[in-house]
């Protein structure tokens, strides 16, 4: 079991604002250190990215980010999820079980965050920029051009609602007390306001915590939105 006093978990979708999210709750260092957790298909993430040869030892250190006031914190696309509980089973010997009693008898007292993105084919338009560029955040470079790709657009909106229902079924079980839900939408019209409302709902002093602006930004620029009125004027099949 972690020792933590709080934890949660950041329930996401591809592009939906949740780094932007993470940044905002781990520069306040009340909130824990959310990060993506990178299951063992993912080899980009543990091995190349954070440098490890096993993943067993990353799943221990990615645990690791508790804050000095027992609060850790998480993020997770759905997929993630089944391969975080299935870790906790085989690394951690939390005994086996549907997948939210193995998380929460691992994190104790878990909430859940849900972030989601109202305008899916911005979302879809962005994942797929991301993916072809390698612009996946602000502060890396472009490695490559994007083209446009009517049905890559269309298959990534379909993948982002399979996902995202998934976790509307699984935190419809979930007491209503212990799930928060933030928009993209209002996330980004006034980070402060986002920040301080997630603060207060997990019960953490927020009164004197400074602002540090984020170092992601917006990536949405002219060619985003070129493809944005290209897919619009096409009648969707």
């Amino acid at each position: 079991m972690v020792d933590a006093g709080i934890c949660y978990i950041i329930c996401a979708t591809p592009r939906s604002g949740s780094s932007l999210l993470c940044e905002l709750l781990a520069s306040t260092e009340l909130a824990g250190a959310p990060q993506e957790y990178g299951i063992e298909s993912d080899d980009k993430t543990w091995r190349k990215f954070s440098g490890f040869s096993k993943h067993e030892d990353y799943f221990w250190s990615f645990l690791d980010t508790i804050t000095v006031n027992q609060v850790c914190g998480i993020k997770l696309m759905w997929a993630q999820f089944e391969g975080l509980a299935n870790d906790l089973v085989r690394y951690a010997h939390v005994k086996q079980n549907d997948r939210r009693t193995v998380v929460e008898d691992f994190f104790p007292n878990t909430r859940y965050i849900r972030i989601y993105r109202e305008d899916r084919v911005r979302q879809a338009i962005s994942l797929i920029r991301a993916q072809q560029t390698g612009f996946w955040n602000s502060m890396l470079l472009e490695r490559s051009s994007a083209t446009y790709n009517r049905l890559a657009i269309l298959k990534s909106m379909r993948s982002i609602a399979d996902d995202d229902r998934h976790w509307q079924c699984f935190l419809a079980g979930v007491p209503e007390e212990k799930v928060f839900s933030i928009k993209y939408e209002d996330l980004i019209v006034d980070l402060r306001a986002a920040q301080k409302s997630v603060l207060s709902w997990l019960g953490l002093p927020f009164e004197n915590v400074g602002f540090c602006e984020p170092r992601l930004r917006k990536q949405a620029n002219a060619a985003t939105e070129e493809w944005v009125s290209l897919f619009t004027s096409e009648p969707i099949p």
